[in-house]
Order: structure tokens, then sequence, then C-alpha cells
């Protein structure tokens, strides 16, 4: 009789568990990404997804614009991915990666997108690139086991240095968190109150072609938006993840 949601911002209905009946709904989801280039500055992006878990309602992921103030850097207004994790660009895109889906205990978080703004740079000294990105916005998800979560005034700040084999990611950010709506955990933050959540990230992956091996660990410190059904809050957590992978051919 053993249940398992393999994604955490799917709603608690039957369609997002594996249980005693076989079902495809749960890992499945379709997608279409477009890409318009206005002129050589400007383009405009969105990504619409459907998943099983949802009851294939079809979602506006994507929605943004992008200017290239330079050949280094890119301003991107509206709806984007929030950059959590090494792989959060592309998380819905299974084929960019060596597992059916990433591991849920680091890419677990019930949001994955935010409205506002962000800025992306890009350089190199000798043999390594490097990017960094800086974004504010605003986000929500409705439905999840805490109720309807806000997130206002979300800010943060990513790191990336890669070279031909190996690449080094730190990320940092923070928000201010409240819940509302039904929930069957009791809520210990409101709007008027919110609660000062953080949120931080490291990763490394050595990557030579044939061979891949890398590890991910990320602390989020939630203040005191979470509490159990017998009144004890839940603070903070540390998660993290070793992967290794062989590629045939």
């Amino acid at each position: 009789n053993s249940t398992y949601k393999p994604d955490a911002a799917a709603p608690n209905v039957d369609n997002a568990y594996y249980d005693n009946i076989w079902s495809l709904k749960p890992d499945t989801l379709f997608g279409i990404q477009v890409d318009v280039d206005l002129n050589n500055q400007l383009s405009v992006t969105t990504q619409l997804v459907s998943k099983g878990a949802k009851n294939y309602d079809t979602e506006i992921e994507w929605l943004y614009a992008g200017y290239e103030l330079t050949p280094k850097l890119l301003i991107k207004f509206g709806k984007q991915r929030l950059p959590l994790y090494n792989y959060s660009d592309f998380q819905d895109v299974g084929y960019a990666y060596h597992w059916t889906r990433p591991p849920l205990e680091v890419y677990g978080e019930e949001l994955s997108s935010y409205e506002g703004i962000s800025t992306l740079y890009t350089d190199s000294f000798g043999d390594w690139d490097y990017d960094t990105q800086l974004y504010w916005g605003n986000t929500y998800a409705g439905d999840t086991p805490l109720g309807d979560l806000h997130l206002k005034d979300v800010l943060g700040t990513v790191l990336s240095i890669t070279n031909d084999e190996i690449k080094y990611r730190l990320s940092a950010h923070r928000a201010n968190a409240w819940t509302d709506g039904e929930t069957g955990l009791a809520t210990v933050v409101d709007k008027d109150s919110p609660s000062n959540a953080k949120f931080y990230s490291g990763g490394v992956f050595y990557d030579t072609g044939a061979w891949l091996v890398g590890s991910e660990v990320t602390y989020m410190d939630a203040g005191l938006i979470q509490s159990d059904t017998d009144g004890g809050t839940f603070v903070n957590r540390t998660t993290w993840m070793i992967t290794a992978a062989y590629r045939i051919n």
C-alpha cells in the first residue's frame, strides 16, 4: 500500500502518486518552448508544460522578454525559472540529464518559476568561463500541503565557473514568505508577519564526456513557515546528493 509522489509541486490528487495501480501519469509531461528573435538585441521566450500529475492542464512556465545590452550582458523581464539548482533551467527536459528525473531529496521544492527581472553576465578568464546572475521578483504556488504559498521580494544571485571538464556553481536566495488558504498543517506565518526565508546551494560536476561525477548540496532556512500536526516547527534543512554516470558510445 505504499505511495510515491515524484513531483513535489503537483497537487495532492491521485494522478500525482504511484501506488498499487500501474500508471504513466505521475512522471509524464509534454512541453513546447518557443523563442522569437525580434531583432539583434530583443527576443521573446515562452514555455508551455502539460503534466500528467496535474491532469494535463497546460501551464505557462516561462514567458519573458530578453534584451542584450552588450554581447556579455543580458536582461530578462517576465516569468522565468527560479535558478535554485544546477539543472533548474532544464529540470523538465529529461533528455538533458542521466536520470529519469532529478533526485527529489534535492530537487524537491514546490516553486519553479517567478515573475520579475534578471540579469545574466558572461565572460571568461584564461581557460575558465563564468557567468553571474542576479534576479528579483515574486512567486506563488497554490494548493500545496501548506496551503497557498506566497514569496514576495525574492532576491537571488548565482555564480557558475566552468572549463572543459569541471563546473562549480554557488547560489544564494532570500524572500518574504507566508501561507494562506486551506491546509492540513498549522500555519504560523501570514501576510502581516512574513517569514524571512533563505536558500543556499552549491555544486561541483566533473564531466569528461564519457564519465560524469557530481554532487549538489542545498540548505534552506524557512523561519517558522511550516509546522507539523503535533505543533512542532520546521526551521531549516540540509539536502545533498552524489551522482555518477557513464555514457556508452
